[in-house]
């Protein structure tokens, strides 16, 4: 396999030509499953086979949601004074003295200063008693009313559509043995975010049909082996939805496995935020990936809260928010939808990350995991310039 720049110029250069790709994701995970036939003439066509992950080319270039704006304006804040004549506290930098009124010159400014400053507190402006509510960019899905809303709009997603993207949040741990607080997902076909509240809801969550259209149930969608739901190392997520409700996922897509595929050495697994760090501004702007980092740095808190802070609300949200963004440079341009081989493989390890998290001999805590699946392992003759993305 040669190199990614040999590739970039080879195909600038009269190299192999970029497949016309349809709409849909045609075959996507057929090939994979012996049950869904596939027509003959179709199995031997490269642009049929190439064109399973390229529909992101379609639906993820959808415009990007407005970042919500988190910085709350500072005029309803009491303000704070310092009566005349008197010194106020030292600074953080402990190398001047704040002072508002007199100060004797002739003190050095090392001596001790009291922190005890009597102060005066205005009151806020009478149009400003209470700081108006950042309106939430995604959907919170806690109660019946929200949740057939919310299945009225997934049970949209057409078969072979990469159009799903999941992710989930626990306390403590994420695993069958942890709680299972939080369930985002991301359809981006209708530019919409939701985060599900399996506490709440408990089973109706995955059992209750959408009242129009195919009316099926969540639990159907995530077991339907030709639905892809994108996650990003599924192992965790599977073994506790799987633990916790009985929910076999099927049409599962790793983006982990699919970013591993594409390395001639994937010994080790990359996180998220490494591969969102490393994407190319083309793929995702550097507001957008501020915005990410500024969400994911809140930090992990207790997320059997409820009400849910804010704050964790966009922590959980923010995971599945540039997936779709990822996933699309791994299929464009680390060249998955134009390697048949590759294709597959991702497709096989996926499904086989699924069976062993719900097999009884996995740990989501043990400290192998980081390790890549020995059946990836060793297929590529190793080229240092194939893993330019390890940062």
């Amino acid at each position: 396999m040669g190199s990614k720049v040999a590739r970039s110029k080879g195909a600038k250069k009269g190299g192999p030509k970029k497949v016309a790709l349809p709409i849909r994701l045609v075959e996507c995970l057929a090939l994979a499953q012996s049950t869904v036939p596939i027509p003959q003439q179709e199995q031997d066509s490269p642009s049929q086979i190439w064109a399973r992950f390229a529909v992101a080319q379609k639906i993820i270039k959808a415009s990007s949601s407005a970042q919500p704006n988190l910085e709350q304006s500072s005029k309803c804040t009491p303000g704070v004074g310092i009566k005349e004549g008197t010194t106020a506290p030292r600074n953080v930098s402990n190398s001047t003295i704040a002072t508002v009124g007199t100060v004797d010159s002739k003190k050095s400014l090392d001596t001790k200063v009291s922190t005890e400053t009597p102060q005066t507190t205005s009151p806020p402006p009478p149009d400003c008693k209470k700081t108006p509510e950042v309106p939430r960019y995604y959907s919170l899905v806690n109660d019946e009313e929200a949740l057939q809303e919310f299945m009225t709009t997934i049970d949209m997603v057409d078969d072979y559509n990469v159009d799903i993207f999941a992710d989930t949040e626990g306390e403590d741990g994420l695993s069958k043995d942890f709680n299972l607080n939080c369930i985002t997902i991301k359809m981006v076909s209708q530019n919409r975010r939701w985060l599900l509240d399996p506490m709440a809801l408990g089973g109706k969550l995955f059992d209750m049909p959408a009242q129009t259209g195919k009316k099926r149930t969540l639990r159907q969608i995530l077991e339907d082996d030709k639905i892809p739901v994108i996650f990003f190392d599924v192992r965790a997520d599977s073994n506790a939805i799987h633990g916790h409700f009985g929910v076999h996922l099927g049409g599962v897509i790793d983006l982990q496995v699919m970013e591993m595929v594409t390395r001639s050495r994937p010994t080790h697994r990359n996180g998220l935020d490494k591969c969102i760090a490393a994407l190319p501004g083309k793929y995702l702007s550097w507001p957008a990936r501020h915005a990410f980092f500024r969400r994911k740095n809140a930090g992990k808190g207790a997320f059997n809260q409820r009400p849910l802070p804010r704050i964790l609300e966009e922590y959980a949200i923010n995971d599945v928010e540039n997936m779709p963004e990822l996933f699309n440079y791994l299929s464009e341009e680390r060249g998955i939808c134009n390697d048949r081989e590759k294709m597959q493989l991702t497709l096989d390890v996926s499904k086989e990350m699924v069976d062993l998290s719900i097999s009884p001999e996995f740990d989501s805590q043990d400290p192998d995991n980081k390790y890549g699946p020995n059946s990836l392992t060793g297929l590529w003759p190793y080229n240092p310039y194939d893993d330019d993305w390890d940062l």
